[in-house]
């Protein structure tokens, strides 16, 4: 089922991802990414494999922030130098390596 009003209270969804964008920038995945979507009093979206959570008062502006979440992390991890990452931070560059197909400008 859907979510699409909060009449699915509590209810959650699994939900896959293979082409993300924000701004003008467009991630398409080599994967599709494993999220969860719930509505809690706002909707929530949660993926494990980045440890990330965002939610929005609709389910519109959740997956607005969840794309603004994904190019944070690509542009604070992914772009950077390795020497200037910490251990963690190396291994989810690699997994954002893994995971980002390619991205285009639009």
């Amino acid at each position: 089922m859907p979510l699409t009003s909060p009449a699915v209270a509590l209810h959650h969804v699994a939900r896959s991802i293979d082409v993300l964008r924000h701004d003008r920038l467009v991630f398409i995945l080599a994967q599709k990414l494993e999220t969860d979507v719930s509505f809690e009093g706002v909707f929530i979206i949660q993926c494990e494999a980045l440890d990330l959570t965002v939610w929005g008062p609709t389910l519109t502006e959740a997956e607005e922030a969840f794309a603004f979440a994904f190019n944070a992390l690509y542009r604070n991890y992914y772009l950077e130098a390795d020497a200037n990452l910490a251990p963690d931070a190396l291994r989810l560059k690699t997994l954002l390596h893994t995971l980002i197909l390619d991205t285009v400008q639009v």
